[in-house]
């Protein structure tokens, strides 16, 4: 019978339940709040609302009450994003009280909007829902110019649309890009353009807040366990979570699934890198310049300097500061104790 490891400590899980992609990534004052695709019942994927948790520094995380509930056993939460809506262009806040505006998949209906007026805790639908009705899901709003706002979104197949809007209520179709799947991410870092699917590979580009033009070939942000990447969009950092995937190890003690570390992306020429966006506990640089290095069964390439992070089943690897990033779940149990 294998044995379940112990509740990873520096990568966020819900206290029971399954847990998947990352949504609504945003800043509200000081704390980092982040929604997630979570089943409350049972550690299996199904039955999906939007959890919720927040956190000060990226690594101490608060699992708050659900944000998001079904409407029906067909219309369930699929992945979104938030905007808090500042210039109160929805006119569904006030400009001393904003509206946190989160866009979510209905399984059952379309892209659909509802919105909060207490700092993210408790959502109201809106009442002309859906938004935009077409076949795909996992809609990326952003801010491309005062009164320009745009939603990027997963067009089956293959495909990202791009919507644009003057209210964030009514959307135009304005274009769509072939190859990438799912959970698309757009915006801008250092002076470029990035757009990527759900599996991390991104284009660097210009976007003209009605098409996205590639520049670069596709290049992938990760190799690994990782999937459906969001990043904050007001934070003042570009800072993204993936999911990190496992085989169920947890699911015996209620819960399944786990989030990547936080990372940091920042712009080197055409090259993203990827670091971690805060300091762990127990993290360790490596030298191993000859030989690739296996850890807890993970393959680990040679190179000059590598950051190692560990957790009860997961290892990720950040080499060359930032040059290439390794996210991978593992079962094989740690040495010692965290």
């Amino acid at each position: 019978m294998q044995k379940i490891p112990p509740r990873p400590q520096f990568h966020f899980t819900a206290r029971r339940g399954w847990l998947n992609d990352p949504n609504g990534l945003v800043v509200l004052g000081s704390r980092y709040h982040m929604y997630f695709q979570h089943n409350p019942e049972a550690p299996e994927w199904g039955n999906i609302h939007w959890g919720h948790a927040v956190s000060d520094d990226l690594l101490h995380w608060e699992e708050l009450p659900i944000a998001l509930v079904p409407k029906a056993e067909n219309d369930l939460c699929f992945s979104g994003s938030a905007f808090l809506d500042t210039e109160n262009a929805s006119g569904l806040g006030t400009p001393e009280n904003p509206a946190l505006l989160v866009y979510f998949t209905s399984t059952g209906r379309g892209e659909c909007l509802a919105y909060s007026l207490d700092g993210g805790m408790t959502f109201t639908e809106y009442e002309d829902n859906p938004v935009i009705r077409h076949r795909g899901r996992d809609p990326r709003i952003l801010r491309y110019a005062p009164g320009h706002y745009v939603i990027a979104v997963y067009d089956e197949v293959n495909h990202i649309a791009f919507y644009r809007s003057a209210d964030l209520k009514n959307w135009t179709f304005c274009s769509r890009i072939h190859g990438f799947y799912e959970c698309p991410e757009l915006f801008e870092l250092g002076g470029r353009w990035v757009l990527f699917g759900a599996n991390g590979v991104y284009s660097l580009g210009s976007f003209d807040g009605e098409a996205f033009t590639p520049e670069t070939l596709p290049r992938p942000l990760f190799e690994g366990d990782a999937y459906a990447g969001q990043t904050f969009a007001n934070c003042g950092r570009r800072i993204a979570v993936f999911w990190l995937r496992d085989n169920g190890i947890f699911r015996s003690g209620g819960f399944s699934q786990q989030m990547s570390i936080p990372v940091e992306l920042t712009l080197k020429d055409d090259r993203i890198l990827v670091n971690p966006a805060t300091q762990v506990p127990g993290s360790r640089v490596w030298s191993s310049p000859e030989c690739p290095v296996t850890l807890r069964g993970i393959e680990l390439p040679a190179a000059e300097h590598m950051l190692i992070i560990e957790d009860s089943a997961s290892v990720e690897a950040f080499i060359n500061h930032g040059e290439r990033c390794i996210l991978r779940s593992t079962s094989i149990p740690m040495q010692k104790e965290i």
